[in-house]
């Protein structure tokens, strides 16, 4: 069956019939809800070591129990509710360089965000080699050159 198109959020008594007169009353409430929008997230990036605070921006989001952020087909981590128009997670250690989607859910409540942009880009771990020169003044204008390992 589908839900009646309603304007309000809320709870609602489920009805089910068989012959269009009598009506059986469920004991469980069908909760109702606004459509939750995903307007930005940042940062756009983070290193495949994973430990960035992503941060979704957006509308109408809920707080449920079990709310979690997964990055691409598997890997996810606890996420939580900061009020209906953010949402933050911290990223899992993540397999190599790429795009991931990410989708919003609590899989034991049935809610899910899954229409989140463009994704976010995960690129490899930098390590710093050398620092050179390693002393300036404090006025600035030091140039320094800095080696990495990728």
């Amino acid at each position: 069956c589908q839900t009646p198109l309603t304007s309000a959020d809320g709870h609602m008594t489920l009805e089910v019939t068989f012959n269009g007169r009598d009506y059986q009353v469920s004991p469980m409430n069908f909760y109702l809800y606004s459509e939750a929008t995903v307007s930005a997230i940042s940062p756009l990036t983070g290193p495949s070591s994973g430990g960035t605070l992503l941060s979704i921006f957006g509308r109408n989001f809920l707080r449920v129990d079990g709310l979690r952020c997964q990055f691409g087909d598997h890997l996810s981590s606890p996420a939580s509710y900061i009020e209906t128009s953010i949402i933050q997670c911290i990223t899992p250690n993540l397999s190599g360089e790429g795009l991931y989607e990410i989708v919003i859910s609590s899989p034991d409540q049935g809610y899910s965000i899954d229409n989140i942009g463009e994704g976010f880009f995960v690129y490899d771990d930098v390590k710093i080699i050398s620092i050179l020169p390693q002393n300036g003044f404090f006025s600035g204008g030091t140039r320094v050159a800095v080696a990495v390992n990728t």
